[in-house]
């Protein structure tokens, strides 16, 4: 199982590794030897991976999808977007036709822009994206579902 992207959440105290698994594992500065979590959630190997503020990061993976992603509590906010012939299949089917190599936010924190195999460079609208502070059962299933709501930004 192969390192292939970090980050840093929590006001740098963890470190977020994706691996070629599909899962992202998180470290703990200074205690490096081995994680502390791993998080599932990615069909296949995570190429790239972007944090926005203390708690929540974006990934790209191999299987074509762009999601943003909270950590502690550990879970999928939304996917936000991806690289396929028919766009309505990566919030449909959960998977894109292209892999994700490159995802950067801007410095607004209102677009992040994706690269791909497909070359073509995609332009993400993550403004309005949530983390939903409730946690309850119905939350999570319009998460699954897609849906979307306003996410407050830390500077």
């Amino acid at each position: 199982e192969e390192v292939v992207c970090a980050g840093l959440v929590k006001d740098g105290d963890k470190v977020l590794t994706g691996l070629s698994s599909g899962a992202v594992a998180v470290w703990k500065w200074g205690a490096l030897h081995a994680p502390t979590d791993r998080l599932p959630g990615h069909l296949q190997a995570v190429n790239c991976l972007q944090p926005l503020d203390r708690d929540c990061y974006l990934t790209g993976s191999d299987d074509g999808v762009i999601r943003m992603m909270q950590v502690h509590p550990n879970r999928i906010i939304a996917v936000v977007g991806g690289h396929a012939r028919d766009a309505s299949q990566v919030y449909k089917k959960g998977r894109g036709d292209f892999p994700i190599e490159g995802i950067e936010v801007d410095r607004t924190g209102t677009f992040v822009c994706s690269s791909s195999h497909d070359g073509v460079i995609k332009f993400h609208d993550i403004a309005s994206l949530a983390v939903d502070e409730g946690g309850d059962e119905d939350s999570e299933e319009e998460e699954r579902r897609g849906r979307r709501t306003k996410r407050k930004r830390t500077k």
